[in-house]
């Protein structure tokens, strides 16, 4: 029996392959990001801008909004100065990719609303993000329930989840580093007085709002050479990077 060349069939083909093609792309990556301890909803949201005009992305990560980028500001939302603010090694180039680094006074300044939110240096609507803030984010991608309050590194991959991949912000190995969160953390270092600046590519330090002790403050620390995320107590006077959340 001669076969029949249906070039019809053949084109339906075709045309099915793709339909189906983007399907399973979606598909494959919803299921990445269920394996990741990220939902389908999280990712990019809507940027802000600050009063200077400081464009900022941001991200979803289960309930919360966090900026995808470290603050620049220089003024406080009534458009005072803020105090004691620095840019790593006193480059204004590094402001951009790395923000700038901040006392733990001038993060607080105002202290709390009736809500318990400390705005500080952020853009309206944001906050400066407490332990207990951090704390719901580690847990959300991974880190067990168990050593989120412990004084150490915890977790295993959860930091190389928050830190931008490859060595143009980090120093190698850059460990663990996949920046699926979306966080998108580089090493801006931080100002130690007595040291001067330190930790360029190696480490990235964000504050909390939470008081350790009286002269100190729980913050976030990142390292090139591990997959970890740091909960320690920093010294007041030294300056850190702050990410805001949205409240």
């Amino acid at each position: 029996m001669t076969k029949v060349y249906d070039k019809s069939h053949q084109q339906s083909t075709m045309m099915m392959k793709r339909f189906l093609q983007p399907i399973t792309v979606v598909l494959l990556t919803m299921a990445l990001m269920t394996n990741l301890g990220c939902s389908k909803e999280d990712g990019y949201a809507r940027d802000i801008t600050d009063k200077e005009g400081n464009v900022y992305k941001t991200i979803r990560l289960g309930d919360q909004i966090w900026m995808a980028e470290n603050l620049r500001a220089l003024k406080y939302h009534d458009e005072s100065d803020i105090p004691s603010v620095r840019v790593y090694a006193d480059k204004e180039e590094n402001a951009k990719e790395y923000g700038r680094l901040y006392t733990w006074d001038a993060v607080m300044r105002g202290g709390a609303d009736k809500d318990g939110n400390v705005q500080g240096p952020c853009p309206r609507g944001w906050r400066v993000p407490t332990d207990n803030d951090w704390k719901e984010l580690e847990e959300y991608i991974g880190v067990p329930s168990g050593e989120l309050n412990n004084i150490a590194w915890r977790g295993t991959i959860e930091g190389g989840m928050l830190k931008e991949t490859g060595t143009e912000f980090w120093e190698a190995p850059n460990t663990e580093a996949s920046n699926t969160t979306l966080f998108a953390a580089k090493g801006g270092g931080h100002y130690n007085v007595g040291l001067g600046y330190t930790g360029w590519h190696l480490q990235a330090l964000f504050w909390t709002a939470t008081q350790a002790q009286p002269t100190s403050a729980w913050n976030r620390t990142l390292r090139s050479a591990g997959g970890e995320i740091g909960r320690y107590e920093a010294n007041t006077d030294q300056m850190l990077s702050v990410r805001c959340i949205k409240n």
